[in-house]
């Protein structure tokens, strides 16, 4: 069984169930096993999630186009490993379709996205001087916040599903 990743670490799955890839040009499954998490899995991963977003809104923006830009280089590096899997997942051509535009249109995206958060482009700020008014995009942070309500050991999002 494979692990998941939650707050920067591999660990085993608290799992709900399980499941493997099908290699779509046999129809024969794959030997990986991949767990369905539980509810316990995704609420650690939400928590987690909502406390990189607040360390992420406070680095610097070298620092996060720092990331990025390694996270290209890692793409390219590793590029024929992970196309090798997907490969194996999709049955897409190898070589015309993985390594030569989906893996290049990632990383390029990835520097576009790095060269963006360096010269802060992406928030496009707008001034009018006229009527007094300033404003500019922010990061939104996390989507769902897996707080506990008062009262409850269940979590704001498990009791809306």
């Amino acid at each position: 069984m494979e692990n998941v990743l939650i707050s920067g670490q591999w660990k085993p799955a608290r799992q709900a169930g399980s499941f493997c890839a099908v290699d779509p040009s046999s129809c024969v499954p794959l030997p990986r096993q991949f767990p369905i998490s539980s509810w316990a899995n995704c609420d650690s991963a939400l928590t987690a999630a909502n406390v990189a977003a607040v360390e992420m809104a406070n680095l610097p923006p070298r620092v996060v186009a720092g990331f990025l830009e390694e996270y290209a280089r890692q793409l390219d590096d590793n590029a024929l490993v992970i196309c090798e899997a997907a490969y194996l997942e999709a049955a897409l051509p190898l070589k015309s379709r993985l390594l030569e535009v989906e893996v290049p249109r990632t990383a390029r995206q990835l520097r576009l996205a790095a060269a963006a958060a360096r010269d802060g482009s992406w928030r496009m700020a707008t001034i009018d001087s006229a009527n007094d008014l300033r404003s500019c995009y922010g990061p939104i942070g996390s989507m769902i916040s897996p707080a506990k309500s008062a009262g409850t050991s269940r979590s704001v999002l498990e009791r809306e599903l």
